[in-house]
């Protein structure tokens, strides 16, 4: 089992100081990266997004989407908080 951060937040989340700086770093994050970050499949988050589970992706052009950093980073934290 990993340890929680010292200041007793979840460990997978940087701690509330680092939040804070990657909350106002909104950018764009693709499909691998957002793989990578949530660790679901495209399919489960397409899943998630059509029930109003995941957050909506947005349409950059024709042929690609992205999401913000904010919205995954919310979803994480919610996600967190219900455990």
């Amino acid at each position: 089992m990993i340890p929680p951060n010292l200041n007793g937040g979840h460990p997978m989340l940087p701690n509330n100081k680092d939040m804070s700086s990657l909350h106002s770093t909104n950018r764009f994050v693709r499909e691998a990266e957002c793989k990578s970050i949530t660790g679901l499949s495209r399919t489960r988050r397409w899943e998630l997004e059509k029930v109003g589970k995941f957050p909506k992706r947005i349409k950059l052009g024709e042929r690609a989407v992205a999401w913000l950093m904010s919205d995954l980073l919310n979803w994480m934290e919610e996600r967190c908080n219900e455990q």
